[in-house]
């Protein structure tokens, strides 16, 4: 940071060194409940040219938007509606730096999720009000829009629910089947289950059997309806909100086996010496992803209630 307060063109930095450095392959460009930059494609692609004519944004490194949940968070919706706006211009951007029609931004996630037409909306906001209006005329004889702006791209946007509820999370897979059925998604869909706030909610030992719950649902539901659905799981650093941090990654792909990304907080990459963050990120990258450890529902299910309960009281 160039001073005490971590501004737009810090971040930027950030997710620089995060690519370049940490060899971090996915960034999350966060516009829940605060204020960054929407021009960062932009600014990546012209501050550090070299990197990304090696490494393409889209494809071989990428940048993922959390936007506000309008449901959720009545004063921040006008927030989604803008970055969804932006993210046409991101791609006009990458096309004349790439020469291709890679979009550099094609996934969105959602936080506070609880049902499916939270994530609906977001999808079809995208297809109709932003991609949509390039076939609008402005007036009685004159050109589509298209023609006097350009397209808009990508077509689709995917949308990646954010679950951080204990109910919520129990029933991902009514959440995600409604959803892709809805969409008509055929090839896959990620979903992001919360770690470390349901520590505080739940406690610790519950939430980690909720994710046990969660994940292997997910599972039986890819299975059953022939859709890849990788999980994001979001740990944090310290013992009760995960225990994620570089000297601790085995433990962790050993209890979430099935998970595919891990979130890497900032505790993470900036409290431990950078190679020993280096060499965890390749571990994390070079374990394959397995089925998830099986679990007795019938017996889980009855203690996360036990444990939560007496948790919340206590609390």
């Amino acid at each position: 940071a160039e001073n005490h307060v971590i501004a737009d063109d810090d971040e930027v930095k950030e997710a620089f060194y995060c690519y370049s450095h940490l060899k971090i392959k996915e960034q999350l460009w966060d516009f829940e409940g605060k204020d960054v930059d929407s021009s960062v494609v932009r600014k990546l692609l012209s501050k550090y040219e070299p990197y990304f004519k090696r490494k393409q944004l889209g494809k071989d490194v990428r940048l993922t938007y959390r936007v506000p949940n309008p449901d959720v968070e009545k004063n921040e919706g006008k927030i989604l509606l803008e970055t969804l706006e932006s993210i046409p211009r991101s791609s006009d951007v990458a096309r004349t730096f790439y020469e291709n029609d890679i979009a550099p931004i094609f996934e969105v996630a959602v936080p506070m999720v609880t049902n499916a037409a939270s994530i609906i909306r977001v999808a079809e906001y995208y297809k109709r009000f932003v991609v949509g209006k390039e076939k609008g005329v402005l007036f009685e004889g004159d050109k589509p829009l298209s023609s006097w702006v350009g397209g808009f791209t990508p077509k689709e946007m995917r949308v990646i629910p954010l679950l951080e509820d204990k109910d919520s999370m129990l029933h991902s897979t009514d959440i995600l089947r409604e959803f892709i059925v809805k969409e008509k998604i055929e090839d896959y869909q990620r979903v992001w289950l919360a770690r470390s706030d349901p520590a505080l909610n739940y406690g610790s030992t519950a939430t980690v059997l909720i994710e046990k719950v969660a994940l292997q649902r997910i599972h039986h539901l890819s299975q059953e309806l022939s859709v890849a659905i990788p999980p994001i799981l979001g740990c944090g650093s310290a013992p009760f909100r995960g225990n994620f941090k570089p000297n601790n990654v085995n433990g962790n792909l050993k209890a979430y086996s099935s998970v595919r990304t891990f979130t890497l907080q900032s505790a993470y990459k900036y409290d431990y010496d950078e190679t020993i963050v280096k060499e965890s990120v390749e571990t994390i990258e070079n374990t394959p992803v397995k089925s998830p450890l099986p679990v007795q529902e019938n017996v889980i299910l009855p203690l996360i209630e036990k444990l939560s309960t007496a948790y919340i009281e206590q609390i």
